[in-house]
């Protein structure tokens, strides 16, 4: 019977499949930042895509940055998605754009 497995964070969830304790559906995006070379990857074609969301505390007073890094994010991923390549690490010009 299948069950439920709590674990604190990515690292622990790749543990617990790498020993044959669990197994785990998760997006693309993990393949690229948690790479383990004792798990295997294997692409669930028909699954819906995975939405994805920049959130902060509406209520508490934001960084002053907080737009900057929303648009930075928001171009990223756009761009992401018009040239279907894996996830990078995003740095910022001078003037505020994406390098």
């Amino acid at each position: 019977m299948p069950r439920t497995i709590s674990v604190a964070n990515t690292g622990e969830w790749l543990t617990r499949i790498a020993v044959g304790d669990a197994i785990g559906i998760t997006a693309e995006a993990t393949t690229h930042n948690h790479r383990a070379p004792e798990v295997v990857y294997l692409p669930i074609e028909d699954a819906p895509p995975v939405t994805v969301a920049l959130t902060w505390p509406g209520q508490r007073r934001s960084h002053p940055q907080v737009g900057v890094v929303a648009t930075c994010a928001q171009d990223y991923f756009t761009r992401l998605i018009d040239i279907g390549s894996p996830p990078r690490l995003l740095s910022t010009g001078a003037d505020g754009q994406l390098a």
